[in-house]
Parts: structure tokens; C-alpha cells; sequence
């Protein structure tokens, strides 16, 4: 059972067992186990990754025992606006919600709120975060992200703090499309409250934020808001893209292959993400609903359906659980797309996030550097359609 210990006095019995038995039995284990190369995980991987990959996978079992950490009040942080780059961000009106969308929000009985950002980068004169776009600006849309691109060729950047859902054993909260339409109220402020150019905006996420990054353009797209077009670039890190966890079932799938060798497989096995975003819906949508699960290989083929995507950059680890995730999506957007449309990276022996750790060399810094040139690529192409 997930979050079995997250009330009192368990959580407390549980996090000291956990750190006497880590420090005295389990990492000397994992040291033994990593000396040598063919008792590794993969076979591949240094003895310092080997021994990290065995820690990452403890410390994301204690996540699903003991429960989350909340995020922060928002209206604690706002207290501190200046110094946070903290900003308020309205929902969407009625007229942005249509379709399918509309359909799961009434089933869902999704409500509309205020939600939350945090602005990094240039202030304005008075040293105040959040000011109009400057004419020709450019910025960073990230969607619980790390922001990696601050500095040389993005000046702003603003990562908004979707809410987040839930299901049992805690209360069921925030199911499909909430996060859809916050990150669609982010995107809506950054274009009409702020002025920037959606071609001079670029979304951003890792993890399930890249998820939420590429259903927002699917959004965007098919629903044709004349004054709200797609933005002008994409870019998903390690994103996880099938909830409905289609890719289990094979033995010789990255979940399979990759198992012991990344950190995140009960992510995916436990379901409890699904059961969070599906809510009220029925359990076949979780893998047959673009949405839910854009990579899902049960997911019916309708030609065009992933047409009309902007540049798209898709930074992905072999030794990912969701590798074969990363390659569906890869493939369904170009084939619907313009040659070129995608580009994608796939780095030897990285795990899941791993951009979010300083410590993973060489793929970091390859990563980066691949990121850079396919923006100042990106913002080349643009400079050279405006001047004709």
C-alpha cells in the first residue's frame, strides 16, 4: 500500500528504521554489490553511479511510504513576492475549455483558481519581477522544471506551480484537466497579460511537467484559440508520457530493461499517479486518451494527431524506465510533422532527471550543450523569417 506511514507516530518508527538500516545493512550492500562491473545494475555504470542508483531508488521508496512533502503556501509566498520572484496567475474564462476537455472537466467537477509562479532572471528598473515583455523578448515557460537556461541566450524565465492531484489514502484533489488548464492560464498570462509573442516562447518541463508541456500544445493546437497560437518551441526532459503504463507489459521493454538500473519504476507500477489524474474518469482513459497518456501503445492511431507541433527537443537516458516512452512519442510527432520538427538526444547510462543532479557527468554537461545549440538554433531560424 502506498504512503502506508505517513501519519504519526509511523512516519517517525519509520524514518529511523529506514536510516539505521540504510547506514548498517543496505549501503555496505550496495558497495559490495558495485565493485565489481557484472554485479552492478548496468554493467556499464561507474561504482559511484552503481551505489547512487541503489540510494535514489531507497530515498523514491520512502517518498511512496511516508507521503510528499506540500509544496508551499502560496499565500505565505507571496508575503515575499520581491525577493521570490513570486507572481499571481488568474485561471482561464469558460471560453478556453472546450471539447474533450470540457467533457472531463464537468466529470471531474474541476474548479477554476488562482494559481501561482516564480519568476527568474531580469527585473525591471525598480527591481521588480513580472514586467511586460520587451519588444522581441524571449522567454523560458518551465512547468516544475529545474531552469537550466538562464544566462547567455534567455534572459526570463517563469515556472508556474500547477496544482498538483491526489487519490487515496489521501483526499482525491486536482484530477485531469486541472493541471492542463493551469498550465493554459500560465501561458494565457505570459501572451495576453505580458505581451510576449507565443513564437518567442518556449515550455519547458521534466518528468510529468513534460508530459504537461506536450499536452498543453496538443491543446493549443486543436483548439484553434485565434488569439492564443502554440508557442515556439518545446523542449521535455526525461518526460514520463504513459500513465496508463502500456509499456509494462512487455519483457523486453525499457520498464523491464531499465528496472534496477534507474529509480522511478514504482512510480509508474504502484498506479497511484494514474488513480490521482484520472479522478472520476473511467480506468480505460488512462490508456487510450491522448491526454493521459500521449505515448501509451494502446492509444488509437489517428493520423494528424500530433500535427501542427512547434520545434521540439526531447532529451532522454538509456537507462531510463521510460526510454521506449520517449521513443513513441519521438516517432508520433514526426510522422505527423515536417522533417526536422523533433530533435532528439539520447545519452549512454543516464537515469531519470538526471539533468536535475550537477553531479552526472559527462551527460550533463553534453546535455546542456546540445540544449544551447538547438535554442540558438531555434531563435536563428526565427531571426531569419522576421528579417525575410
Amino acid at each position: 500500500m502506498v504512503f502506508a506511514f505517513r501519519s504519526q507516530p509511523f512516519k517517525t518508527i519509520y524514518l529511523v528504521y529506514f536510516a539505521f538500516t540504510t547506514l548498517l545493512l543496505h549501503l555496505p550492500l550496495w558497495i559490495v554489490a558495485s565493485i565489481f562491473p557484472g554485479s552492478r545494475s548496468r554493467r556499464s555504470f561507474s561504482f559511484a553511479r552503481a551505489v547512487l542508483v541503489h540510494g535514489l531508488r531507497a530515498f523514491a521508496a520512502v517518498e511512496y511510504n511516508i507521503g510528499f512533502t506540500p509544496p508551499p503556501d502560496p499565500n505565505d509566498q507571496s508575503a515575499k513576492a520581491d525577493a521570490l520572484g513570486f507572481v499571481w496567475i488568474e485561471p482561464v474564462g469558460e471560453d478556453f475549455i472546450v471539447d474533450e476537455i470540457a467533457d472531463a472537466r464537468r466529470a471531474n467537477r474541476t474548479r477554476l483558481a488562482r494559481i501561482s509562479g516564480y519568476w527568474l532572471g531580469q527585473r525591471d528598473a525598480k527591481g521588480r519581477f513580472g514586467q511586460p515583455a520587451a519588444p522581441g523578448e524571449r522567454v523560458l515557460y518551465s512547468l516544475h522544471g529545474t531552469i537550466f537556461l538562464i544566462g547567455g541566450f534567455l534572459a526570463r524565465a517563469v515556472n508556474l506551480e500547477y496544482r498538483l492531484s491526489s487519490a487515496a489514502p489521501y483526499a482525491a484533489a486536482n484530477p485531469f484537466p486541472t493541471a492542463l488548464l493551469d498550465a493554459l492560464a500560465g501561458y494565457r498570462y505570459l501572451v495576453h497579460g505580458l505581451g510576449f509573442s507565443p513564437k518567442n516562447i518556449i515550455i519547458e518541463g521534466d518528468s510529468a511537467g513534460a508530459h504537461l508541456g506536450m499536452t498543453l500544445i496538443m491543446y493549443l493546437i486543436k483548439s484553434h484559440f485565434q488569439d492564443l497560437p502554440p508557442p515556439g518551441g518545446l523542449l521535455m526532459l526525461s518526460p514520463t508520457l504513459d500513465w496508463g503504463n502500456t509499456h509494462d507489459l512487455d519483457p523486453l521493454s525499457s520498464m523491464k530493461v531499465n528496472h534496477f538500473c534507474d529509480y522511478i519504476y514504482r512510480v509508474f507500477a504502484n498506479g497511484y499517479t494514474g488513480r490521482a489524474l484520472l479522478g472520476l474518469l473511467p480506468q480505460s482513459e488512462l490508456a487510450t486518451n491522448a491526454y493521459l497518456s500521449p505515448a501509451s501503445l494502446k492509444l488509437p492511431h489517428v493520423p494528424g494527431r500530433f500535427g501542427g507541433f512547434p520545434p521540439t527537443c526531447i532529451i532522454a537516458g538509456n537507462a531510463e524506465v521510460a526510454l521506449d516512452q520517449m521513443r513513441i512519442a519521438r516517432h508520433r510527432i514526426s510522422q505527423d510533422n515536417d522533417e526536422g520538427t523533433v530533435t532528439y538526444h539520447e545519452y549512454p547510462d543516464a537515469i531519470h532527471d538526471w539533468l536535475t543532479m550537477s553531479y552526472f557527468e559527462p551527460q550533463g554537461s553534453a546535455a546542456l550543450a546540445d540544449i544551447q545549440q538547438w535554442i540558438v538554433s531555434l531563435w536563428r531560424e526565427r531571426d531569419e523569417e522576421r528579417t525575410g
